[in-house]
This record gives C-alpha cells, sequence and structure tokens, in this order.
C-alpha cells in the first residue's frame, strides 16, 4: 500500500539502495572469511591423525560432549583421507571405510536416548560405510575371513543399536522409526535392511501377544497384520540377498504370526461367547436356547480356529463346551467328553503349571465330580447285588461276627478250619503267637481269602466271593493291630 503511493522513480532508487547495501554485506563477509588453504597431508597420514583422535576418545572418564568432538575430528579426517584415496588404494579404501562407519556408530553413543530420530542416523550412516567395505572386500579381494566376520559383526551391532534406539517408544512410534530407517538409501539392500525388517516384525508380533492378554483383540489383528506385511517385506529382500539363515529367521516369524493371528482369533471367539452366554442366561426362556446354541457355534469355532496350531487355546474352548452341556443342558455324557478331552490337552502343556488359571481348575472339579459320582453309582449297584447274598449268607456271617471277637490266632484257626481257602491248597499247622510271626501269617491269610485272588478261580460263585470279601475285612482289622 506504501509503495503504490510512491512514484515509479523513487521505487526503483530505493530497490537499487537495497541491492548495494546487500553487496556491500556480501563482500564484508566474503574477505572477513579466512580461507582454509587444502589439506595437503598424504592419505596415510590423514588416516594416522584421525585414529590419534579416536584413540583418544575411547579414553576412560571423558564427558560424552568432549568424546564426540573427538569422534568428529576423527570423522571428518577419515573423510577427507577417503577424499584423497586414490583408486589403486584399495586397502585404504576398505579401511578408512570401516572405520567411518566406526567413529558413526561411537558418535551415536553419545546422543542423549530420547534423540532418537538423531540416534538412528548416525546408525544409518555407520552401517552404510560398513557395507560398503565389505561388499568391496568380499568383490576385490584383500582381506581374510576374520577381517570380513569382524566387519560383519560391526554391522550386526548397528542393527541392534538401532533397535535399542527405539526400545522405550511407543509401538507405533518404534515401528515408523525402524521402518523408516530400512528405507535409508545408504543401507538399501544391505543385511542390515533386512534384519531391521525382521525386527518391526518381531516388535508388531510382541506388541500383539500382549494385546491379546489384555483382551484388546481390534489392536492385536492390527499388529498381527503389519507383522505380515513386515515379514513380506523382509523375505523379498533376504531371498535376493541368497541369505539363506535369514530367510529362515523370517520365515520362523511368520509361522509365529500366522499362529498367533488363529489364537486372537479364537481368543476374541472364547471371550465373545462369554458375554453372550451371560446374556443368554438373563434372557426370556423361548430365547435362551437359540442364543446358546450361538454360544457353542463359537467355541466350537475357537476349538477349529487353534486345532494343531495352539493347546492351550482349544483346551480352554473345549472347556468352556463342557461348562455350557454341564450347567445348561444337563448333558453329563457329552459334558464329561469335552472335559476330558480338555484335560488330556492340558496334561500334554507339562511341566507348565496351570494351577491358577480359572478354566483348568473348573475343568478338573468337574472330572472329578463325574468321578465321584460314578464310583458311587458303582458302589450302590454292587450293594444292591451284595444284598440278597448277604441275606442267605446271614447265618454263617453272624458266626464269622462272633469269632472275630477272639484273639487273631483263633479266628485264623477258625477260619482255616470252616472255611478253608479255594484258590490255594493251605496245610494244617498250628497258628503261630508270637506277634513278628503271627501278622506274617495274618498277611499270608489275607492274600488268601482277598476277592481279586478269587476273580481267578475257573468256577465263579458269587457267594464264596462275597464271603470273602468279608473275611477279608476283618483280617485287615487284626492286620492293623501289628502296625
Amino acid at each position: 500500500a506504501v509503495v503504490s503511493t510512491q512514484s515509479t522513480g523513487e521505487v526503483e532508487h530505493q530497490a537499487n539502495l537495497l541491492l548495494f547495501t546487500l553487496n556491500i554485506h556480501y563482500f564484508t563477509l566474503l574477505f572477513s572469511t579466512k580461507i582454509q588453504p587444502r589439506n595437503t597431508m598424504s592419505t596415510q597420514e590423514l588416516s594416522t591423525k584421525a585414529t590419534e583422535f579416536y584413540k583418544s576418545s575411547q579414553r576412560l572418564g571423558l564427558a560424552p560432549v568432549v568424546k564426540r568432538d573427538y569422534l568428529e575430528k576423527a570423522l571428518n579426517l577419515y573423510t577427507e583421507a577417503l577424499r584423497a584415496c586414490t583408486p589403486s588404494e584399495i586397502d585404504h579404501f576398505l579401511s578408512l571405510h570401516r572405520n567411518i562407519g566406526t567413529s558413526c556408530s561411537k558418535i551415536s553413543e553419545t546422543i542423549n536416548k530420547l534423540e532418537h530420530e538423531q540416534k538412528l542416523f548416525w546408525i544409518g550412516k555407520a552401517a552404510s560405510h560398513l557395507c560398503t567395505s565389505l561388499n568391496t572386500a568380499m568383490v576385490k579381494g584383500g582381506r581374510d575371513n576374520l577381517w570380513l566376520e569382524k566387519v560383519r559383526d560391526l554391522i550386526q551391532d548397528c542393527g541392534e543399536n538401532a533397535c535399542l534406539a527405539v526400545s522405550g517408544l511407543p509401538y507405533q512410534q518404534r515401528v515408523n522409526s525402524l521402518y523408516k530407517f530400512s528405507f535409508n538409501p545408504e543401507i538399501a539392500g544391505s543385511s542390515i535392511e533386512v534384519r531391521t525388517l525382521r525386527q518391526c516384525a518381531s516388535v508388531a508380533l510382541n506388541s500383539a501377544v500382549v494385546k491379546v492378554e489384555t483382551k484388546e483383540f481390534v489392536t492385536a489383528s492390527s499388529c498381527l497384520n503389519d507383522c505380515m506385511r513386515f515379514s513380506e517385506e523382509a523375505l523379498v529382500r533376504s531371498k535376493k540377498l541368497k541369505d539363506v539363515t535369514e530367510v529362515e529367521n523370517i520365515q520362523e516369524t511368520r509361522d509365529r504370526c500366522e499362529v498367533m493371528l488363529c489364537i486372537c482369533e479364537s481368543m476374541r471367539e472364547i471371550t465373545s461367547g462369554d458375554k453372550l452366554l451371560q446374556y443368554a442366561l438373563a434372557a426370556p426362556e423361548e430365547m435362551k436356547i437359540d442364543l446358546v446354541w450361538d454360544v457353542i457355534d463359537k467355541f466350537k469355532q475357537a476349538v477349529l480356529l487353534t486345532r494343531e496350531k495352539d493347546i492351550e487355546s482349544e483346551a480352554i474352548a473345549l472347556s468352556k463346551l463342557g461348562y455350557v452341556f454341564l450347567q445348561v443342558f444337563k448333558v453329563k455324557d457329552k459334558a464329561h467328553d469335552y472335559y476330558r478331552r480338555s484335560f488330556d490337552l492340558a496334561q500334554s502343556l507339562l511341566p507348565r503349571d496351570l494351577s491358577s488359571q480359572k478354566w483348568y481348575k473348573e475343568t478338573c472339579d468337574a472330572l472329578k465330580k463325574f468321578q465321584e459320582e460314578a464310583a458311587a453309582a458303582e458302589d450302590a449297584k454292587r450293594a444292591a447285588e451284595r444284598e440278597p447274598i448277604l441275606q442267605e449268607l446271614k447265618p454263617q456271617l453272624d458266626k464269622l461276627k462272633e469269632q472275630s471277637k477272639q484273639s487273631a490266632a483263633r479266628f485264623l484257626e477258625y477260619i482255616l478250619k470252616e472255611h478253608p481257602p479255594k484258590c490255594v491248597a493251605v496245610t494244617v499247622n498250628p497258628i503261630p503267637t508270637q506277634p513278628e510271626l503271627l501278622k506274617k501269617e495274618i498277611l499270608k491269610f489275607i492274600t488268601y481269602y482277598h476277592p481279586d485272588k478269587q476273580m481267578a478261580l475257573t468256577e465263579k460263585d458269587r457267594k464264596w466271593e462275597v464271603f470273602c470279601e468279608e473275611v477279608t475285612k476283618y483280617l485287615n482289622s487284626y492286620y492293623s493291630h501289628f502296625k
């Protein structure tokens, strides 16, 4: 607005004046700056001087600022030596790239851990120079296997340092930083690029495991999808490098991710089924059955998702099915089958301790109750079968009861005389009265009249079996006095 009120000549005059002022400032700055002469030292001399600065930076007790100053001086001299290096000086070329990479790596260690982007920048430069040194040495030779292995270790350290640089960041920021680092053009096509992508996949997988445990299934699925994407990219790049070991490691990570996807979906179905079951139990009777069948479908889907992939998740889903059939439908046979399968799977996880898991406690309690009910039913059935026989044997059993009030020796003489054992021929000898000998004799008689021994008889006699059961009770009572 001000310019528009002035004439064209005044505007041109002010513009020329401004241009003149800028020229004065430019030449003042130019001639006041001290022009550094080009370094005339040889590559070897520059490298030696740089090594002195590097060694000075490794002294103990140096402050990070001082240490970094020494390293930057060493880095500048190494870089200048590299520029002065001729194509024929291949040994210097390899050593300088390695030394520059090592210096950059050491500089990254002096940077505060909160400045992760800057740390990643220096780690990327280190990896770039180390990869150049390694690849050139492998193509042109001049270095032994020990030297090559040390450089590979340094490159691997760069990958580990990059992961440590972002270890304290939230999941998304951590993954984004590592993913961005892997696309650094200075490390493109190198092994560290593949390892960084694999680390991205591992971070995503570990985060998914945590989210599944806290039942954040949507977030867990997102993390697992990230893991699959990172794994696929890493697998493509590792195959180009023909790194068999890395391909196997990535494949293992991807396989674990696929299993975790099944576990995540299975646990989502189980959690959804639990919520629906609670709603169904409170719903009107005409809606309850349909809702409960929906619950069963969810638990069965959870079983199918993890079958032969994750034993624990499958066992949990089977236990849930057992609970529904026992508590809702009251179908004990079906419930027992599901609980039994769940328990068998849990046993295959030994020596892992599952005693603190709610589903495992419910499974064990249910199976114990089934076992007690089955034993009680069997006892009732046997008692019903024995009752008429006991009535028929009442005179003999009453006499046996009277004799049991006598001494142990008298009781043995009585049963041996009146009711000799049928499973073995016993010679009638005087019954010893000494405690130790009598104790052994009672033990022999227990084996003669034990019910299991009578089962081996060719001719089955149910009355005799029942009678022997009663005799054994009295013999056990006598034997207990000697313990």
